[in-house]
C-alpha cells in the first residue's frame, strides 16, 4: 500500500492527527536500553502535535506544531505564536529550518513561509512569489540560498522575493520533501518518487517509481551516503556499503514511512503517521519500538538524545540508560537488597531480605537460602577472604562462611556474635566482625571481644576498614574509632565530624580519609583536622552510605536520594578553600531506578566490579551504573533569555542601560543540556560590584535590588557533570542620577568655588567697611580729642585764662590803689568772685574728663547726680525708675556705661529740642537694661544709619561702646514723634 501523493489524503492525515486523544505522559516504555520522557500541553508544549524538529546551532531545541512555534530548552517552553509575535501570521506549521545567518524559516500548512530571528517575525505569501501549497521542506544550496518547496513546486529566495519552479519548468509532480546540496555542491531535492538535481538552472532526474513517496530528509543531509540509500529504497532493502553493520534485509512497506533517521551509532529507524510505534535495524536485527502514539519526525541532538514528535502524543525524548535496576523481575527473590560484593571470578554476590543471590554473566545463578544452610535467610553483611571463602552475616542468628559449595555454622564458644552488620578480613588474615553488641575478632591467636567498656566508641558498629598504615577504623552509630597498637582513637562531633554516624570511608592516595556519614555529608579527616562537606555546600545529599572512587577521579556515593557522582579533585579544592561549594550529577527514578533510596547500614552498601561497573542496593533492587555508557560530559552553553527592569521586560543587545529611577533587574538566563538539564548548576557574579561567584544551584534567574551607578559585566557559568561552560557576559550601565554626573560635580564645585568667593568677596567688603567704620571712628575720635582739646584750651583760654587775667589786673589795681579801701574792697571781691568763678570753670572741665563721682558714690548714684544737675540747669522734665547695678560690672565696663548714657542725654539735649526725658535702668538674672526715651522732634533712623558722615560721632560713639561691652543697642524714632534707645548688657561680675 503506498503513501498517497493528492493532497486531499494528506489533509486527512492532519485532520486525524487534530482530533487524536491526549491522555498526558506516554508510560516508559518496556525497552530497558531507552527512557522516554515526553512533554505535552500541560508541560507548556504549545498544541501536541510535533510535526518538525530542529535543535539550532546555540542549543535549543525548536519545535513546529499546529499551536505555532516553540523554543525548548529542556525545563520550559517559549511560544512563539500569530498572538504574541508580530510578524508570524500562520500557527499551523510543517517544517523548520535554520539558515547559516541563524534565521529560523518555517513553513505552513497553508503555504506562507515566515522567518524568526531576534524575536521579529515575518511572513511571505504568493505576493512574495511562493504558491499556494503545504510547505514539506526547506533548505539551503552551497551558496546558502534558502529554498522552499511545497506540493506544486519549489521556491528560491532571493533579494527579499521568491522565483518559483513548477512543472510548467519541468519539475516532476509531487511532494517535496528534501532539499539539500550532494557532494558536488549541485543542489538536490526529493521530490515524489524522483530524486531532482538543480544546478546552473538545469534539472536532472532520477526517477524511484514506483517505489511512492519516501523522505529522503536524513539520507541527503549525508550526500556520500545519499546512493546507497537511495538503491537501497529502490528495492526495499536497508543496506549501506559505509556501515557493514547493516546488513541487506528486505523490509516491506518501507516507502510508506513519514521519516528516516540513521543515529551517530549507525542505528536506522523509520516511523509512520497511519500507525503508532516505530522500528529500529541495528546489528541486522529489525527491533519494533511501541509508542501509544503515531510518529511525525525524529532528530538526535548533538548529546546523542532522540527526540520523536508526535501525531497527538506531544514531544518524547528517547535517552541511553545509564543504569540497570535488578529486581524480581530479573530473578532475585526479594526486591530489598542490602549488599552486594565480587566473587572474584568476574560475577557478584548480593545479599536480600531473602536469600543469597550469585549473578553472573548478566543472569542469576543460583539463591541460597536456610534449605542450602545459610544460619538465615536475611543476609546482612558480605566479605571475600584471600582463599575464596564468602563470610555471611545472617539476620540475629550469627555468622556463616561459604565455600567449595558448602555453608559452615561459625558459633565460636564465648563469641557473641548477634546480628552481624559489618566484615572485614586485615592484612593478617584475621576476621574482624562488627555487630549490634561490639567488635569480635577471629585469628590464629583465638577470639577477642571489645566493647564500650573495652574503649570501642560505641557498640552498634556498621562499618570495618583497614588503611594502609595498617590502623582498623571501626564506624558506629554514634562515633568513629580506630584500633592501632592495641588502642582505640575515638572522634564524633566533639572532635568535628558532622555527624556521629559513619557508614563508609574511603583512603586517598595522601592518606586523607573521606568519611560518608549518615546525616552530616561527607567528612575529610587528616592530620586531626575534620573538615564536612553538606547539603549546604551543595552536596546531593547528607544522607550517605557507600562511596566508591572510578578512573577518571569521581566519586559516587549512594544516598538516601538516589545515586550521585562528584569530583574528588572539587572536593578537595573545597577541603582547601579554593571553593565555596561542589557540584554534582544524580541519578534517580528518572533515570531507570525503581526507587532512588539506597539501602545501607550493613556493610558492602556497594561494590565496584573489575569490569569498571558500579552495583548499589537499594530498597528496590540491585542498580549496575556502568560510568562509560552516561551521557558523556558536555559543557552548555549558557544564554541570557530576558532582561527585566522593575517587572518590565527590557529589550538588549550586547549591553543594558539602567536609568535613574530603576532599581529591581532580573537576569534570566538558561543553559542549553538537553540530557539532564535539570541537574545543571550555575553561577554568576556582577564584577565591579562584587567580584565572587554566587552559586545559584539550579535556578536560573538573577536578582539585583540595587546597582549603584557605574558600569558593570554580568557573567554567568553553567555546571554539567562537573564541567564549567565558558562564561556569557552582559555590559550593564547604571545610569547616575543627574546630581551624580561628571557635569554635576563641575557645576557644583564651580558653584561652591563661586560661592566660597562670594563670601569671601563679602567678608573682605565687610572687613573694609568696618575698618573703613574704625579708620573714621578713630578719624572722628581724634577730632573729638582734638576739639576737646580745643575746647578745653578754648575754655582755659576764655574763661579760666580771663578769670586769671581779671584777677591778676585786679589785683594790679588793688595795689595800686591800696589807700582807697572802698576801692580795694571792691577789687578784692571781684578777686574772689572770679576766682570761685575759675575753680568752677576747672571743676567742669576735670568732671567732663572723668566723673569723680563714679569713683566716689558708684555707677547708679553717678546717672542719678548726672539727671539731677541737667533738671538743674535746663528747663526739661526728667522722669527715671533706676535699679542699683552697682558692682555688676568691671570699672572700665562702668566708666562706658556712664558715657554711653550722658553721650545719649547729650544728644537729646543738643539736638532733640526735646520737653521731657524718661530714663529706665532695669536688670534681670543675666542682662541689664538702659531705655532712654524723650519727646523730640526724632530723626530718620535708617537714613542717618546709610549716611554716616552725617550722623556725628555721638551715635557712632554710642555704637561702637556698646559693641565693645558686647552688648546689643536699638534706636527707634520717626521724625516727630521722639526716639527710644534701647541697651541691653550682659552682667559680668567686677574682677
Amino acid at each position: 500500500m503506498f503513501f498517497q501523493t493528492n493532497i486531499t489524503f494528506y489533509l486527512a492525515i492532519f485532520l486525524f492527527s487534530a482530533v487524536v486523544a491526549v491522555n498526558g505522559q506516554t508510560a516508559s516504555n518496556p525497552n530497558d536500553e531507552y527512557l522516554e520522557t515526553v512533554w505535552t500541553t500541560e508541560q507548556g508544549l504549545p498544541q501536541n502535535s510535533v510535526n518538525a524538529i530542529i535543535q539550532s546551532r546555540d542549543g535549543y531545541l525548536w519545535l513546529g506544531t499546529f499551536g505555532g512555534l516553540a523554543r525548548f530548552d529542556g525545563i520550559k517552553f517559549t511560544t512563539y505564536n500569530s498572538g504574541n509575535t508580530p510578524g508570524l501570521k500562520n500557527n499551523r506549521i510543517l517544517s523548520l529550518f535554520e539558515a547559516r545567518d541563524g534565521t529560523i524559516w518555517i513553513g505552513t500548512q497553508s503555504g506562507e513561509v515566515m522567518t524568526f530571528k531576534d524575536g521579529i517575525g515575518k511572513t511571505y505569501t504568493t505576493a512574495d512569489g511562493l504558491v499556494n501549497g503545504f510547505v514539506w521542506a526547506i533548505g539551503e544550496d552551497s551558496d546558502g540560498t534558502v529554498w522552499v518547496g511545497n506540493d506544486f513546486g519549489i521556491s528560491r529566495f532571493e533579494n527579499g522575493h521568491f522565483k518559483t519552479f513548477t512543472k510548467d519548468d519541468g519539475l516532476p509532480n509531487g511532494q517535496t520533501w528534501v532539499i539539500n546540496h550532494n557532494a558536488e555542491n549541485q543542489l538536490q531535492i526529493a521530490i515524489g518518487p524522483n530524486i531532482v538535481n538543480f544546478a546552473d538552472e538545469k534539472l536532472k532526474i532520477d526517477s524511484l517509481a514506483p517505489i511512492g513517496n519516501p523522505n529522503f530528509r536524513d539520507f541527503l543531509n549525508q550526500p556520500q551516503q545519499a546512493t546507497d540509500w537511495i538503491n537501497s529504497i529502490k528495492q526495499q532493502t536497508i543496506y549501506r556499503k559505509a556501515n557493514p553493520s547493516l546488513q541487506r534485509s528486505p523490509v516491506s512497506s518501507l516507502n510508506q514511512a513519514i521519516w528516516f533517521m540513521e543515529d551517530s551509532v549507525g542505528a536506522f529507524w523509520a516511523g509512520y503517521l497511519w500507525k503508532t510505534g516505530m522500528y529500529r535495524f541495528e546489528d541486522g536485527k529489525i527491533l519494533d519500538y511501541p509508542t501509544k502514539f503515531s510518529s511525525r519526525t525524529m532528530i538526535e541532538d548533538r548529546e546523542h538524545n532522540y527526540w520523536v514528535g508526535l501525531n497527538g502524543g506531544g514531544l518524547m525524548r528517547l535517552r541511553r540508560r545509564a543504569l540497570k535496576t535488578l529486581t524480581t523481575e530479573n530473578g532475585l527473590p526479594n526486591d530489598y537488597v542490602g549488599t552486594v560484593v565480587d566473587d572474584g571470578t568476574g560475577g557478584v554476590w548480593i545479599g536480600t531480605s531473602e536469600g543469597l543471590v550469585h549473578w553472573q554473566d548478566g543472569q542469576k545463578i543460583r539463591t541460597y537460602t536456610t534449605k542450602d544452610g545459610l544460619i538465615a535467610n536475611p543476609v546482612k553483611a558480605l566479605c571475600l577472604d584471600r582463599n575464596g571463602g564468602l563470610w555471611i552475616g545472617s539476620g540475629p542468628a550469627g555468622l556463616t562462611y561459604f565455600k567449595d559449595g558448602k555453608f559452615k555454622i561459625i558459633n565460636q564458644e564465648g563469641l557473641i556474635i548477634g546480628e552481624t552488620t559489618a566484615l572485614l578480613e586485615d592484612k593478617d588474615g584475621n576476621i574482624w566482625i562488627g555487630t549490634e553488641y561490639g567488635l569480635h575478632i577471629l585469628g590464629d591467636g583465638g577470639k577477642q571481644t571489645f566493647q564500650k567498656k573495652d574503649g570501642l566508641v560505641n557498640e552498634a558498629v556498621r562499618m570495618l576498614k583497614q588503611t594502609s598504615d595498617g590502623a582498623i577504623w571501626i564506624g558506629t552509630t554514634n562515633g568513629l574509632s580506630r584500633w592501632k597498637d592495641g588502642v582505640f582513637t575515638n572522634f564524633t562531633t566533639e572532635q568535628g565530624l558532622s555527624n556521629d554516624y559513619v557508614r563508609d570511608l574511603f583512603e586517598d592516595a595522601d592518606s586523607g580519609l573521606w568519611l560518608a556519614t549518615y546525616g552530616g555529608g561527607l567528612n575529610y579527616l587528616k592530620d586531626n583536622k575534620i573538615t564536612s562537606i553538606t547539603s549546604r555546600n551543595g552536596l546531593f545529599d547528607d544522607f550517605l552510605s557507600r562511596l566508591l572512587p572510578d578512573d577518571d577521579g569521581n566519586f559516587w556515593l549512594l544516598s538516601n536520594r538516589g545515586i550521585f557522582k562528584t569530583d574528588r579533585n572539587e572536593l578537595k579544592d573545597f577541603v582547601e578553600g579554593k571553593t565555596k561549594s561542589v557540584s554534582q550529577i544524580s541519578f534517580g527514578v528518572a533515570d531507570g531506578m525503581k526507587s532512588s533510596e539506597g539501602a545501607g547500614g550493613i556493610q558492602p552498601a556497594g561494590w565496584r566490579t573489575k569490569d569498571g561497573k558500579f552495583w548499589f542496593p537499594t530498597i528496590k533492587g540491585l542498580v549496575i551504573v556502568d560510568p562509560k555508557s552516561s551521557n558523556a560530559a558536555f559543557a552548555p552553553p549558557v544564554v541570557i533569555e530576558q532582561i527585566m527592569v522593575d517587572r518590565t521586560v527590557t529589550p538588549w543587545q550586547e549591553k543594558i542601560e539602567i536609568y535613574p529611577g530603576q532599581e529591581n533587574i532580573e537576569i534570566a538566563y538558561t543553559g542549553l543540556s538537553l540530557s539532564r538539564p535539570e541537574q545543571i548548576r550555575f553561577q554568576y557574579k556582577m564584577e565591579n560590584l562584587n567580584d565572587d561567584w554566587i552559586n545559584a544551584g539550579t535556578r536560573r534567574t538573577a536578582y539585583y535590588s540595587y546597582i549603584p551607578p557605574g558600569e558593570y559585566i554580568f557573567k554567568v557559568k553553567a555546571n554539567n557533570d562537573g564541567i564549567w561552560s565558558e562564561e556569557t557576559t552582559l555590559k550593564i550601565i547604571v545610569k547616575p542620577p543627574f546630581y551624580r554626573t561628571w557635569w554635576f560635580y563641575v557645576l557644583t564645585i564651580l558653584t561652591i568655588v563661586l560661592i566660597i568667593f562670594g563670601l569671601v568677596r563679602l567678608r573682605f567688603i565687610q572687613l573694609k567697611r568696618r575698618n573703613d567704620a574704625q579708620e573714621e571712628f578713630s578719624r572722628r575720635l581724634i577730632n573729638a580729642h582734638e576739639a576737646e582739646r580745643n575746647r578745653i584750651a578754648a575754655e582755659l583760654h576764655d574763661s579760666i585764662g580771663q578769670s586769671l587775667a581779671m584777677i591778676k589786673n585786679s589785683a594790679i589795681f588793688a595795689v595800686h590803689s591800696v589807700k582807697d579801701l572802698d576801692g580795694a574792697k571792691e577789687q578784692f571781691e571781684e578777686i574772689t568772685n572770679e576766682s570761685a568763678h575759675a575753680i568752677s570753670e576747672v571743676r567742669e572741665i576735670a568732671y567732663n574728663l572723668r566723673p569723680y563721682l563714679l569713683d566716689r558714690l558708684g555707677l547708679t548714684k553717678a546717672v542719678n547726680a548726672m539727671l539731677n544737675k541737667i533738671a538743674d540747669k535746663l528747663p526739661l522734665r526728667i522722669i527715671s525708675s533706676i535699679d542699683d547695678i552697682d558692682g555688676l560690672f568691671e570699672n572700665e565696663a562702668e566708666i562706658s556705661i556712664y558715657r554711653i548714657i550722658q553721650e545719649s542725654l547729650s544728644n537729646i539735649i543738643k539736638h532733640a529740642e526735646a520737653t521731657q526725658i524718661k530714663m529706665v535702668i532695669e536688670q534681670n538674672e543675666t542682662q541689664v537694661l538702659i531705655k532712654v526715651e524723650d519727646n523730640g522732634k526724632g530723626f530718620d533712623v535708617k537714613a542717618k544709619s546709610e549716611n554716616k558722615t552725617q550722623g556725628g560721632f555721638g551715635l557712632m560713639g554710642i555704637s561702637e561702646r556698646v559693641r565693645m561691652l558686647n552688648g546689643t543697642i536699638s534706636i527707634e524714632s520717626k521724625i516727630g514723634t521722639g526716639t527710644t534707645t534701647k541697651i541691653e548688657l550682659w552682667k559680668k561680675q567686677s574682677k
